[in-house]
């Protein structure tokens, strides 16, 4: 017969059940067997030791474990998580094997969405491959993977893990991560290397044309680079991605900031705004690109009332701090004299705004 578990084995089965997705007392009670009460004081005891955290406050609270892998602490499915974890480790080991060295969290990512992209062509994997920040990326980090991979799925005989349910690292896949980590070995990809190549896939206009932006706003530039900044800048409108209407609104409001504070005539007002625009332009990508993320990983979730509350949160969160700067930056604008904006919109920008507006 067993005994009365132990305050030790409560906090380890509690940390189970969060390192699994987030969940709320209720749920974790049921699975460990414990009445609320006593799940609710070893939460507390669990976030005090900062290995638990608060993630949703409304209706009824929601836990996360701190060493939970998945972006933002999204419910993605158990064998999601596995399969990615699976994926990801067997990446980093390759990289290890062939360089010596820990690959950075960049180049783990984009060589498993090459991966997934090159197997699906055989057949289905069924590893979310979603858009975020630098481009696309799966649904969970890959910081220390083989430490969150443990205990989870089988190893082969070589300590490789190769199989979650009915998805198997066969032997002939294990071969392609070997091939895709040798060609960007070869090639010495850096990671910001790599998501430029990623950029010029189908669908990634966006991010490509951000790119060209970002590294514009780091120049010291003259009316040349102005009109090319204006240019880059208004394709990025063009490109913008109707997934995530809700940031359109935003994005315009930047664009018509950025097109007059870039073009005004004295230059030491100039240098100042443009400061204000690249950190406005930096919290509005973080929006809208968390925004696809969203979006992308919607249709993975089971529990789709428990992400609501959490793309909810996030979001709201991020759109105020845009909509402040933004609104700020308009208001500025429109206080100045038009006499000293020298705006002459080039031929590529009336092109590029009419493609859009036709």
């Amino acid at each position: 017969m067993g005994g009365k578990k132990t305050p030790l084995e409560i906090k380890g089965e509690i940390m189970a059940q969060l390192n699994e997705g987030p969940k709320n007392i209720a749920e974790i009670s049921e699975a460990i067997g414990s009445n609320w009460l006593t799940t609710e004081k070893f939460i507390n005891e669990l976030k005090k030791e900062g290995k638990v955290k608060e993630i949703v406050s409304l209706k009824s609270r929601v836990y996360a474990s701190n060493e939970d892998p998945a972006f933002y602490h999204l419910p993605f499915p158990k064998d999601v998580r596995h399969k990615t974890l699976m994926l990801l480790s067997a990446v980093a080991e390759a990289w290890k094997k062939q360089t010596g060295q820990n690959p950075s969290r960049t180049i783990v990512q984009k060589i498993a969405v090459e991966f997934i992209e090159k197997s699906e062509k055989e057949e289905k994997v069924n590893i979310p491959v979603l858009r975020f920040h630098y481009g696309q990326t799966l649904a969970l980090k890959s910081d220390n993977v083989g430490d969150n991979i443990n205990n989870t799925v089988n190893a082969s005989a070589n300590g490789i893990k190769t199989r979650v349910g009915d998805f198997v690292l066969t032997p002939e896949k294990l071969e392609l991560i070997n091939r895709l980590v040798k060609k960007y070995v070869r090639v010495r990809y850096a990671p910001s290397r790599a998501e430029a190549e990623q950029y010029k896939k189908q669908g990634m206009k966006f991010y490509d044309v951000k790119n060209k932006v970002t590294r514009l706003f780091s120049d010291e530039f003259g009316p040349d680079k102005r009109k090319e900044l204006e240019n880059e800048i208004t394709k990025m409108l063009a490109f913008y991605p109707v997934e995530f209407e809700e940031g359109f609104d935003l994005f315009d409001k930047f664009v018509y900031c950025a097109i007059n504070l870039i073009n005004l005539k004295d230059k030491k007002l100039r240098m100042g705004y443009i400061e204000k625009l690249k950190e406005a332009f930096y919290f509005l990508w973080d929006y809208v690109t968390t925004g696809l993320f969203f979006y992308d990983a919607e249709s993975w979730m089971e529990n789709k009332a428990l992400f609501l509350q959490i793309k909810s949160a996030v979001l709201t969160s991020k759109q105020e701090n845009v909509l402040n700067m933004i609104d700020d930056l308009e208001a500025e604008v429109n206080s100045i004299n038009p006499e000293k904006i020298d705006v002459k919109i080039s031929k590529e920008t009336e092109e590029w705004l009419s493609e859009l507006f036709s």
